[in-house]
């Protein structure tokens, strides 16, 4: 996830970097847990996007999963990450 400060109100999608050796279904199954403290069940691949920043010459693709919430997790999520700082391009 990259993006600055939350905004009271708004949410955006979990999401982090791949582990090395990960699967994205296990990626996806653990940055939900570990942003949100939901546990998600049949996992699949959506779809990929990829996103060009020109002005600090980076590019990332990002992989879209879908998934349900299982039935053992709360009923609503929370979000237990600190916030997160943009430094993916510093001016």
């Amino acid at each position: 996830m990259y993006c600055t400060d939350p905004l009271p109100g708004l949410i955006a999608h979990p999401g982090g970097h791949l582990e090395h050796g990960e699967s994205f279904e296990t990626c996806a199954q653990r940055e939900v847990m570990e942003e949100t403290g939901l546990t998600i069940k049949d996992i699949r691949f959506l779809t990929a996007t990829t996103t060009i920043l020109a002005d600090c010459d980076k590019q990332f693709v990002t992989i879209w999963m879908t998934a349900i919430n299982a039935p053992e997790s709360p009923g609503s999520y929370a979000t237990v990450e600190p916030k997160v700082r943009n430094t993916q391009c510093p001016h």
